[in-house]
């Protein structure tokens, strides 16, 4: 029997409503993988990966991509222009964005997978910048790097931002790219960059 949804929870988009349900009550998107035999949230499917960039589908939900892709990235990721992880639809990276415990709760943590047999994502971060940002795009590259995959975000045609379940304020933007700016440097082409994500 499927556990019930998790109560509080958005309204599940339609594309959603195939994944498995786990004892928590969160749907488990297509990128979760297995560890001993069991879907584990630490655990990311680099088949599913490997899928999401031969036939653009989306990294949550699994189904055929539109027109506008949807990146979720943290504030530095989002200035560089980048992601380690391929686009959702629209509606799947927003209700990740107010669902998901670890983009919900600032304080949150990945917990580490100590296992030797775990693949894990190239580039992956356990930091929690408490924000993130919903970056879409019509296109994208995607580049083989010596570590992994690298997605080139390139060009948004639009840029939300959320933080602890709901839509960050301008103030709250502007605060973490500012923190951000602190850990990367600041030059001219950051801060034109920075001014091209801020919410208007």
């Amino acid at each position: 029997m499927t556990p019930p949804l998790r109560p509080g929870l958005p309204r599940l988009p339609e594309r959603m409503r195939h994944l498995p349900v786990d004892d928590r009550g969160y749907p488990i998107p297509e990128f979760v993988s297995r560890l001993d035999g069991k879907r584990d949230f630490r655990v990311v499917s680099l088949d599913h990966l490997a899928k999401c960039i031969r036939d653009d589908v989306c990294w949550i939900c699994g189904q055929p991509l539109d027109e506008l892709k949807v990146f979720v990235i943290g504030p530095i990721p989002a200035i560089r222009g980048i992601s380690n992880e391929p686009p959702s639809h629209l509606e799947c990276a927003e209700f990740a964005a107010a669902a998901c415990p670890f983009l919900l709760l600032p304080k949150a943590q990945h917990r580490a997978v100590d296992n030797p047999k775990v693949r894990k994502m190239p580039g992956a971060t356990k930091s929690n910048p408490g924000i993130c940002c919903l970056y879409t795009v019509r296109g994208y590259a995607c580049h083989e790097k010596p570590k992994g995959v690298i997605f080139q975000t390139g060009r948004a045609v639009r840029v939300d931002w959320y933080t602890q379940g709901r839509r960050a304020e301008r103030s709250e933007v502007l605060a973490a790219l500012e923190d951000s700016m602190r850990t990367i440097g600041r030059n001219a082409a950051i801060v034109k960059r920075v001014a091209e994500l801020m919410p208007t």
